[in-house]
């Protein structure tokens, strides 16, 4: 999961097994371990790789990492399997 705070707030309405908000950090811890809101600390390259089944991470979670990574002008590759 890259934005947790976009993750926590889909989930709100769900709970997925053992998973649920209580066990889910809040505000500043949340930010401090969120890829998406760390986007600009990247030192390596990277490369995203999302599968069109995957139903553990939303494919969101993908797209806002490969964005926060351009704002943050880091080099990274996106790539995106559609089946």
């Amino acid at each position: 999961i890259t934005d947790l705070r976009e993750a926590v707030n889909r989930l709100s309405r769900l709970r997925l097994g053992y998973l649920t908000i209580a066990r889910i950090q809040s505000g500043s811890k949340r930010m401090e371990v969120s890829p998406v809101q760390q986007a600009n600390r990247f030192g390596t390259p990277v490369l995203l790789v999302h599968g069109g089944v995957d139903r553990t991470v939303m494919v969101d979670q993908s797209r806002d990492l490969a964005q926060a990574l351009t704002a943050a002008a880091k080099p990274f590759q996106y790539i995106e399997q559609r089946n």
